[in-house]
């Protein structure tokens, strides 16, 4: 069997393990990002709210790769409501700055931009891999284990996002019973000369 051995191995092709091989890769540093889906973004079929601004740093991705991505909408103002079923009270932000590198997205459309991106720089892009537990040596991470073998690093950085699944395997939880806070994307039917508007 091979032995494949990395500076660094990423687990999660999501927002922070792309963040962390863009900043990594091309630096000297070997980097693996591996990811479960067939691609980045495969396992997410949902829109969100992108705030993007360490894609942004020059020592990632830069302002420019963030502005070529392919984003649904820069956001200039963001909201909150809070309803009990009879009133309703809100507050909303507009401010360019806090605002400068966010962004609408689909996921399986912007997540897999990235982790090209990383790839192109000089990460291992590992697709349809599942990390199944964490290699320990004498009380110490040294690696993972896959369902396609083992890979062997001196820093393993677990970026699962929602799913977790090897952070409650391996039971790194810090909150028993994590709260959790949910978010509403409206969608709204509006003509094209008032959108852009």
């Amino acid at each position: 069997m091979n032995t494949y051995r990395f500076d660094v191995v990423i687990i999660g092709a999501g927002p922070a393990g792309v963040t962390a091989a863009g900043a990594l890769a091309g630096t000297g540093i070997s980097v693996a990002l591996i990811e479960a889906g067939a691609y980045a973004g495969a396992e997410n079929w949902s829109g969100c709210v992108y705030f993007t601004e360490s894609l942004a740093e020059r020592d990632c991705f830069g302002p420019a790769a963030v502005q070529q991505a392919p984003y649904e909408r820069q956001v200039i103002r963001r909201g909150t409501l809070m309803h009990n079923g009879v009133d309703e009270v809100g507050l909303a932000l507009t401010d360019p700055a806090a605002f400068r590198h966010c962004y609408t997205v689909l996921r399986p459309v912007y997540d897999p931009y990235f982790a090209l991106l990383a790839r192109n720089k000089g990460a291992a892009l590992i697709t349809e891999t599942t990390v199944t537990s964490l290699i320990r040596k004498s009380g110490q991470v040294i690696g993972v284990s896959t369902d396609r073998g083992p890979l062997y690093a001196g820093v393993v950085f677990l970026a699962e996002g929602d799913a977790s699944h090897l952070v409650r395997a391996e039971e790194l939880e810090r909150a028993k019973q994590p709260h959790f806070l949910q978010g509403v994307k409206a969608v709204l039917t509006l003509p094209p000369e008032e959108i852009e508007k």
